[in-house]
């Protein structure tokens, strides 16, 4: 049977049938699709053809990657591709010579170039969001800001407000720092993550700034009076940041620190309190409303035994509460 002569050997010695110019632009068309449509494997099938646009597979693809949300359908490409339908399906037709049973590669392209500026306002809106999650941040750092000077101010009156500036630090200041720097390396817990340390931390720093000798040091000196509202500001940022790193049910260890601290804070505002002499004989020069020595270390073992243990002691009702929701969510 005699063979043509495009299906000769290379033997043969006869040179080969050239391809029609059709044929290779086709050709040449389906290895551009082919490089293109491994890039977007999902809009652009192997071995498309750019003259054809199929709607149904162009639809399913742009729904996929949500290309036909609102705005997407005005971008100017998308628009071109449609206004060219037409004109590509009339020029691919099978009637024409036309290979119309390829999908489409290069209008896909169009889609999902069309869809890139739906994407970039869903960016927009997602750092949004991101700036209202930060706003209660920096609310919370420029409060404890204002804390901390009140605090300083009030330092200067007496061994009352001595005791006033301690509580504002340490049950004011603290929870809003430590919520101010939650999520970031500056973030106390990161150090040291257990609220129990945090607490025995706390206890030796608040008794050994409550000795009578150095608390006659820091109160005849303003950089002194500022070193030590620093450190109870300090410990007391660990510990509210341990707690807020513990929450849920990992919360028992902040429960139990928090109880803790309510317990020493109380312990030791009825021990001042109900002193029989001035143990801070010399602050008493700026108490206030003309308060005696004893008066003024009185009134201020009150403030620290209501404040303190009451604050420390609603922190641990609120952790246990949260305990107890999500305990209930998850039986739910």
């Amino acid at each position: 049977m005699p063979r043509s002569a495009c299906s000769r050997r290379s033997h043969d010695r006869a040179p080969a049938c050239p391809r029609p110019l059709a044929q290779r632009h086709l050709v040449d068309a389906d290895r551009a699709a082919d490089r293109v449509g491994g890039a977007f494997p999902v809009l652009l099938p192997v071995g498309g053809d750019p003259l054809r646009q199929d709607r149904q597979l162009l639809h399913r693809a742009g729904r996929v990657l949500g290309l036909h949300d609102p705005g997407a359908a005005r971008h100017p490409c998308l628009r071109l591709d449609r206004a060219g339908a037409v004109a590509h399906a009339r020029r691919s037709s099978p009637s024409r010579g036309g290979h119309g049973d390829r999908p489409a590669a290069l209008p896909g392209l169009c889609h999902h170039v069309a869809g890139r500026p739906q994407l970039r306002r869903r960016a927009v809106h997602r750092r949004a969001g991101a700036v209202s999650e930060r706003l209660p941040v920096k609310r919370s750092a420029i409060l404890a800001a204002a804390l901390v000077a009140l605090a300083i101010a009030a330092g200067t009156r007496g061994m009352t407000g001595h005791m006033a500036a301690h509580m504002i630090a340490v049950a004011l200041a603290a929870p809003a720092l430590a919520l101010a720097l939650r999520g970031s390396r500056w973030e106390p817990a990161a150090l040291l993550a257990s609220p129990l340390a945090w607490s025995v931390l706390e206890l030796a720093t608040v008794w050994l700034l409550h000795l009578p000798q150095v608390r006659m040091a820091a109160g005849h000196a303003t950089v002194a009076m500022v070193a030590e509202i620093g450190c109870f500001l300090l410990v007391g940022t660990g510990l509210w940041s341990a707690v807020l790193a513990h929450r849920g049910q990992a919360g028992a260890a902040g429960i139990g620190a928090l109880l803790l601290t309510s317990m020493h804070m109380t312990l030791l505002g009825a021990l001042i309190g109900l002193a029989p002499r001035p143990l801070y004989a010399g602050m008493a020069h700026g108490a206030p409303w003309g308060l005696g020595a004893l008066e003024d270390q009185q009134l201020a073992g009150v403030v620290m035994l209501l404040v303190g243990g009451a604050s420390y002691l609603l922190g641990a009702l609120a952790v246990l509460a949260g305990m107890l929701r999500q305990g209930e969510a998850q039986a739910a």
